[in-house]
């Protein structure tokens, strides 16, 4: 059944092969600084998409919940978050300005 979306997409698109041509990858993160980055490549991705022109307007990242909305008060799995950057209004900051500064 899923080859079947892959062959009319072809047909409609006039490509050939795998539609996704690359298979998923994931790579382990390791250390604190490889989940910032990761934290910040994601928080990007729709401003890199061209989507919007800062990440906390796209409604559908957590980033967009912790910057775009009043501040609310964080479940606790979200606040593992925060230990990289600290607590309260000075980890939000920094977290802020850690992620712009790939803008």
């Amino acid at each position: 059944m899923q080859s079947r979306y892959a062959h009319w997409f072809n047909y409609e698109h006039a490509e050939l092969g795998h539609v996704f041509r690359r298979r998923y990858g994931a790579r382990h993160v390791q250390t604190d600084e490889h989940l910032r980055w990761c934290y910040r490549y994601i928080a990007l991705n729709p401003v890199n998409a061209g989507l919007c022109e800062r990440p906390e307007q796209w409604r559908w990242s957590s980033f967009a919940w912790l910057f775009g909305r009043p501040a609310m008060e964080l479940p606790s799995d979200e606040r593992d978050l925060f230990r990289h950057f600290g607590e309260g209004d000075a980890g939000r900051a920094r977290l802020r300005r850690y992620v712009e500064t790939g803008l």
